[in-house]
């Protein structure tokens, strides 16, 4: 295990890391755990996948919650915040 992997391992908030073009590059324990007991299989937001695209997926059905990460996310990625929570 990586020291990044360690330090994410650490903390208690769910913790996705996405390159660029939103591919999700690293997941902590509280991640996986979250999405488990919504029923989501661990493959569907793991690794590899990309986490814009399945943020607007989910928009596209009228959610709202999806709604405003997709929005956060691209403004950070965009460069016009430092972060979004």
């Amino acid at each position: 295990m990586s020291l990044s992997d360690q330090v994410l391992e650490t903390l208690d908030s769910q913790i996705a890391v996405i390159d660029s073009s939103g591919v999700i590059l690293l997941v902590n324990s509280a991640w996986r755990a979250f999405w488990e007991e919504q029923g989501v299989a661990a493959g569907k937001l793991g690794v590899g996948k990309n986490y814009l695209r399945i943020c607007r997926r989910i928009q596209e059905r009228g959610n709202h919650d999806a709604m405003a990460v997709c929005a956060g996310l691209e403004r950070v990625m965009s460069g016009e915040v430092q972060e979004f929570r």
